[in-house]
């Protein structure tokens, strides 16, 4: 009988190479001292993208402004799937061109 080496489905073997990474990444700049202009430290990555989301630390002009970036990219996609055929479902989309399936709007 063959043996199955998976636990309720999962194949851990996945999360090797992910979890030697992390390891790598916070081990460098602690234990060999790697300069930060080579490899920025876990923990500076962390809040800095902690404060990218809710502003709460002050460190750049882009404090807090995930939710305005994210949005004009959601935007974007959306808008980028806009045609002829689709804008009454998007009101928003700037494509108001001539259709050749439908009278001008």
């Amino acid at each position: 009988m063959k043996k199955d080496n998976k636990y309720f489905g999962i194949d851990f073997v996945n999360f090797i190479i992910p979890i030697l990474f992390v390891l790598s990444w916070v081990l460098l700049p602690g234990v060999f001292k790697t300069p930060e202009y080579l490899i920025p430290s876990f923990k500076k990555i962390v809040i800095g993208f902690w404060d990218f989301i809710t502003g709460t630390e002050g460190l750049s002009t882009y404090s807090g402004q995930f939710m305005k970036h994210s949005l004009a990219s959601w935007y974007r996609v959306i808008t980028g799937f806009c045609n002829c055929r689709t804008y009454r479902c998007f009101p928003w989309c700037s494509y108001r061109v001539l259709c050749p399936y439908e009278e001008a709007v």
